[in-house]
């Protein structure tokens, strides 16, 4: 997906999260918000599984510039606790500001 920043991401796994977080986006509309329509979930799921790689791609581009292999040494040997929230960097604020948008309108 992008060799020089992150060689093992794949565009498989960028796909599978996509079809992960669209599958979640509708449970969740199930379960916990049954006023947001199908396609306002989808809309949601689509949104995070495009985000959340690109949060990966930004903390592993961080950690090139810097010359380090983790962010940490809280949790050894899997990146460092930033690589366990970095897709939230961008979801995040992203999908708050869409359910605020949703509330107002």
């Amino acid at each position: 997906m992008a060799p020089v920043i992150s060689p093992k991401k794949t565009w498989e796994g960028v796909f599978g999260g996509l079809a992960a977080s669209l599958a979640t986006a509708l449970a969740c509309r199930a379960w916990f918000l049954p006023t947001l329509s199908s396609t306002e979930a989808l809309g949601f799921g689509l949104l995070v599984g495009i985000l959340a790689p690109l949060g990966d791609l930004c903390e592993s581009a961080l950690k090139r510039s810097a010359s380090v292999k983790d962010s940490g040494r809280l949790i050894p040997g899997h990146g460092g606790m930033l690589d366990r929230v970095d897709s939230l960097i961008f979801t995040t604020p992203v999908f708050y500001y869409c359910l605020l948008a949703m509330r107002l309108s």
